[in-house]
Parts: structure tokens; C-alpha cells; sequence
């Protein structure tokens, strides 16, 4: 992943870009309108993201870094993590409230139009994750949690009647003692 990431000129650029796509959809995600969002030249842009292929590719790259982060943060204290607590973390990592990173999730509905290819560094990604979570030893309950995670993150992103508090709670327990019981 990019040093350049954490840029700050950067980072506003690709949380303007985000914005765009929350607020007004892909179509309005152009140089221009992500320069203008930011406060920043379009030069300025072309500076860090030479093309809409990029700045996407950035936007991709920066919401698994957080993602990524995200894990961390759950194993914060575990030295030499086990599958099992890899998978934990991964699974509360999912769960937990990100509202920004809904705003990246539509960025990634935006790579799919624009370009599939842009979704290369996302799939590599998720092929290791689920690589990891079949180390629990059950590669069918490996995908069962995955695709009960992924189709979570979609109706959330997509607002397709979203579970309440009370059953992202029950889902979250199920969830866990399913991990847990490999």
C-alpha cells in the first residue's frame, strides 16, 4: 500500500471524493468536482491522483488500510494472535459502527462502474482474509461468516432494512459462538 496515503492533502482529497459519492452519487465523482469539494487547484489534484483511475485506486487503497487498522485495533494486546482470534477480530472489526467507512463503500460501488479492474487490490485482499478465516479449520463455516459479514455490509451501505441495534447484537453473538465452536 501507498506511503502516500497518509498525506494530508491527500487524505482531504480522497474524504472530499467520498463525500461526493455519499451525498450526490457516482456521477458526480469527477476531478473537478473532487478539487472543488477539497478547496485544492485541480492542478493540486492531478498532483496527487493523475486520473479518476487513481484517485478511485486511492479511495480502494485507503478503505483497506482502515479496514485493516480496524483489525489491529481488536487484536491490540494479543503478541502471537490465533486463527481464532484473528477471526474475532475480524469479525467485530466488520460489525462495529464506521460511518465513514460506508462513505468508502460507496467508492467501491463507484470502481465497479468506472473501472472492475480498480477492485484488483480489494479482491487480493479479501482473498487472503478468507484464506485466514479458513485456518479455523472449517472452510464452510469460514464462508458462512464471511458472506453473513459481506451481506450485512451491503444492506447497510444500500439501506435494504437494516437489522436493529437489538439484532446486530443477537447476529453478532451468533456470529461469535459460531467462530468460537471450530
Amino acid at each position: 500500500m501507498s506511503k502516500h496515503v497518509t498525506n494530508p492533502t491527500r487524505s482531504n482529497l480522497l474524504k472530499a471524493a467520498n463525500t461526493l459519492l455519499l451525498e450526490q452519487g457516482a456521477n458526480a465523482l469527477t476531478l473537478d468536482a473532487v478539487a472543488a469539494r477539497a478547496g485544492v487547484s485541480k492542478g493540486g489534484l492531478l498532483y496527487h491522483f493523475p486520473s479518476k483511475d487513481a484517485l478511485i485506486e486511492g479511495m480502494v487503497e485507503r478503505y483497506l488500510m482502515d479496514f485493516e487498522a480496524r483489525i489491529e485495533s481488536h487484536l491490540a494486546g494479543n503478541e502471537q494472535p490465533t486463527a481464532l482470534g484473528w477471526a474475532r477480530a475480524y469479525l467485530e472489526a466488520s460489525l462495529e459502527p464506521d460511518p465513514e467507512g460506508m462513505a468508502v463503500s460507496a467508492a467501491l460501488l463507484a470502481a465497479v462502474a468506472v473501472n472492475p479492474a480498480l477492485l484488483q487490490p480489494m479482491q487480493a485482499r479479501y482473498a487472503v482474509w478468507q484464506t485466514r478465516l479458513e485456518a479455523l479449520s472449517d472452510p464452510a463455516t469460514a464462508w458462512l461468516v464471511r458472506l453473513a459479514l459481506d451481506g450485512l455490509w451491503i444492506t447497510d451501505l444500500l439501506h435494504l432494512a437494516p437489522p436493529t441495534p437489538d439484532q446486530r447484537r443477537a447476529l453478532t453473538q451468533k456470529l461469535i459462538r459460531l467462530i468460537e465452536s471450530l
